[in-house]
């Protein structure tokens, strides 16, 4: 299991402070990705994932050769909203892609709704965008940990 650190619009050496101290397995970064802040990740030996949202110009014109592997998000990354993958099949990626929100959901079937303010935590309850729910949180961990220790066993 990987510890990743994600990141929004940070500046690099915040990214290297806050990885020193957690020595983190891996990044994950939303927002601009530097040339200096890729290198010194790995000098550390860090991966790094970059977030491209899939209405971005981004998303079609990033090198993903530079990168461990590219984490691909909706329209408006965090919001929970619906929106159309088609993109995926207009462009390939020589690395891993992890699949975030709707897409993660509909690609595993997930039996647990994301920890975040999406669509389904709308109806329970008030929520504030982009602010995580404990309890959700706790439900999302050890789902994840159920899923991953039935996986082990079988």
């Amino acid at each position: 299991m990987l510890r990743t650190l994600v990141f929004r619009d940070d500046d690099d050496e915040f990214i290297l402070r806050a990885q020193d101290l957690i020595d983190a397995d891996a990044v994950q970064i939303h927002g601009p990705l530097s040339d200096e802040l890729r290198g010194r990740l790995r000098e550390r030996e860090v991966r790094v994932i970059k977030a491209l949202s899939i209405a971005s110009d981004e998303f079609y014109e990033f090198n993903d050769a530079t990168v461990d592997a590219v984490l691909v998000d909706g329209a408006t990354p965090g919001s929970g909203e619906g929106h159309s993958w088609e993109a995926l099949s207009e462009r390939s990626f020589g690395v891993p892609v992890i699949g975030a929100g709707d897409l993660a959901t509909r690609m595993s079937r997930a039996s647990f709704d994301r920890p975040t303010s999406g669509r389904r935590q709308r109806q329970r309850r008030r929520v504030v965008p982009g602010v995580k729910d404990r309890e959700l949180m706790n439900h999302f961990v050890a789902s994840a940990v159920g899923a991953f220790e039935d996986r082990v066993a079988s």
